[in-house]
């Protein structure tokens, strides 16, 4: 009954994103399980970027595409696709945003764990936005930051 209260306070525009935004966390997750992170990286043509924008990240407008699809990633890897974390959802998002011709930059870094060992933390950014990964993203260090080559629907 709670799950069922909880959809229909669910926007129509985000609830046609859901399949879409599961679709692409599953393929992501299984993708990184079998493929090494550069085969990965390559075959979804990203680049690195060596002049990101600034560090000085927002959450997005409500009403925003970015918003959207930042729901529609959330709703899936909470209820639907639990073990797709941080690299997933961030690459599925940049999957959707391209998709809408909108660009971003994919934030992979690290951080010191509790226990002493190193971290990774992956978040998506599309301008000034915070799209994913935005809980995360704090005390962490940025190594590198990817931007798509080509705007447009995945590899062939």
């Amino acid at each position: 009954m709670k799950l069922w209260k909880s959809w229909k306070n669910v926007p129509t525009e985000i609830k046609i994103l859901l399949p879409e935004a599961c679709l692409l966390l599953i393929l992501l997750s299984i993708a990184l399980l079998l493929l090494p992170y550069k085969v990965l990286i390559r075959y979804l043509k990203y680049q690195p970027d060596k002049n990101p924008q600034s560090p000085n990240y927002h959450v997005p407008s409500p009403n925003s595409p970015e918003a959207h699809v930042a729901r529609a990633i959330s709703i899936c890897s909470r209820r639907l696709v639990p073990w797709a974390k941080c690299l997933p959802q961030a690459m599925a998002a940049d999957i959707m945003l391209s998709r809408r011709e909108i660009q971003s930059h994919l934030f992979v870094g690290v951080f010191l764990q509790k226990d002493g060992k190193l971290g990774s933390h992956a978040w998506l950014c599309s301008g000034r936005v915070f799209v994913t990964g935005l809980e995360g993203s704090h005390g962490t260090e940025q190594i590198i930051c990817y931007r798509k080559t080509h705007s447009g629907d995945l590899p062939s």
